[in-house]
């Protein structure tokens, strides 16, 4: 079972749906909240974690994950009303700037505690902010203090790089996105690793889904494990460009595409944690997960 806080009021039903999500509130596998405030939100995650066990509404081995979209969007009950319980509409001062940081702090062991004791993934999704004035060193910033820091046993860092179709001008067309995610900090396995994938947009227009066939086939150039000759990828008997060999594949059925690119994969598995070449992808978002007792 999962759970949706949308403190960005960002969430589109229709395009979840064409993404595969199952949003029916009778099928009771996916829960959709729009949390007022950031202390609604966390006991609201909390109470459902601890009802779905206790009710025994899926085996204790099933997992449940709550993510809460995004952590920049959450207003503390403080910073939203005043001592009365009225909504606050003075002026925003330098107490209220900190409301979230001590929000967090206050929270997040619990929360994190919750997601140990009941088998819970906690995704606290974030926004980049930029330091002013930073000359030296990452100048980048996510809100909400450090608690996450902290608390979280995973904290990813994505960013992103447009995918076109290579021409300039009126005629350049973005076609999908190429995500990179780096693990700044991994409490479960070994931390500091890469991986990339392709984000393609439906050319009906509406959604998007993951390339797997041309991620895979960036994951097998970028390792070194395809057979190149100069510029070219040897792909049964002819030399291919890597755009040449994606449309080959491309027009296969995905299972069959995927079993002759898995055949390029080493018996030895220590070999895929060479180092990515680096990229120059953009940050966006932090995801800050913490895990539950199973994973850890």
């Amino acid at each position: 079972i999962a759970g949706f806080s949308d403190h960005e009021r960002s969430f589109e039903p229709k395009l979840a749906e064409s993404l595969g999500l199952c949003i029916d509130p009778d099928v009771g596998n996916f829960v959709y909240k729009k949390p007022e405030t950031f202390e609604e939100s966390i006991l609201l995650a909390m109470h459902f974690c601890e009802q779905v066990r206790k009710l025994k509404l899926i085996p204790d081995s099933a997992p449940l994950v709550w993510v809460f979209d995004s952590v920049a969007s959450m207003v503390p009950y403080d910073k939203l009303y005043d001592d009365k319980g009225k909504r606050r509409t003075d002026r925003i001062n330098m107490k209220d700037k900190l409301a979230l940081a001590t929000a967090t702090s206050q929270n997040y062991p619990q929360l994190a505690q919750f997601a140990e004791d009941y088998n819970m993934t906690v995704i606290l999704l974030n926004q980049v902010r930029m330091k002013p004035g930073v000359m030296y060193g990452d100048p980048t910033t996510t809100p909400g203090g450090q608690a996450a820091e902290f608390y979280a046993s995973i904290r990813i860092s994505l960013g992103r790089k447009m995918i076109t179709n290579g021409e300039t001008g009126d005629k350049k067309e973005t076609l999908g996105q190429e995500i990179t995610a780096n693990v700044i900090k991994n409490k479960v396995t070994r931390p500091f690793q890469k991986a990339k994938w392709r984000v393609m947009y439906n050319m009906a227009g509406f959604g998007a889904s993951v390339d797997v066939v041309g991620s895979t086939i960036d994951f097998l150039v970028r390792k070194q494990l395809l057979p190149k000759d100069g510029n070219y990828i040897v792909w049964e008997g002819k030399k291919l460009y890597q755009t040449q060999l994606e449309k080959k594949l491309a027009a296969e059925p995905v299972e069959d595409a995927m079993k002759k690119l898995r055949a390029f994969l080493p018996e030895k598995v220590e070999y895929l944690h060479k180092e990515d070449a680096e990229s120059q992808s953009l940050p966006t978002e932090d995801a800050d997960v913490a895990t539950g007792a199973v994973e850890e």
